[in-house]
């Protein structure tokens, strides 16, 4: 709990610190309002924090899913890399050819 350095007297409150969040929480007249007033904030920080724990949860999973989906590559691609070295050879095939070809047109 901190007291903000400037103070409005009207509006009297009083900063809660969770996880290095500040929360703000007003005063009142009462000392025994001032008191559920801090409790309930309390209270509420183990919704937030339980929120943060459950998204936290869901981006991990979501981590450990990518990392599964680049080790593991898709079986597709065996035959799609397969079908463009076949196509590469056939190209260097005709590359060489015409390349002897046209040593062979240069000396007659």
């Amino acid at each position: 709990m901190a007291l903000p350095d400037q103070q409005d007297e009207k509006k009297s409150y009083v900063l809660l610190v969770f996880h290095e969040q500040k929360y703000l929480v007003q005063m009142g007249d009462a000392p025994a309002g001032n008191a559920r007033r801090v409790i309930n904030a309390l209270k509420s920080f183990q919704k937030f924090s339980d929120k943060d724990k459950e998204h936290l949860d869901s981006i991990i999973a979501r981590k450990i899913d990518l990392q599964k989906m680049v080790h593991t590559p898709d079986p597709s691609y065996a035959g799609k890399l397969a079908s463009c070295e076949t196509e590469v050879e056939e190209l260097r095939r005709l590359i060489t050819l015409r390349e002897q070809g046209n040593s062979n047109a240069a000396s007659l």
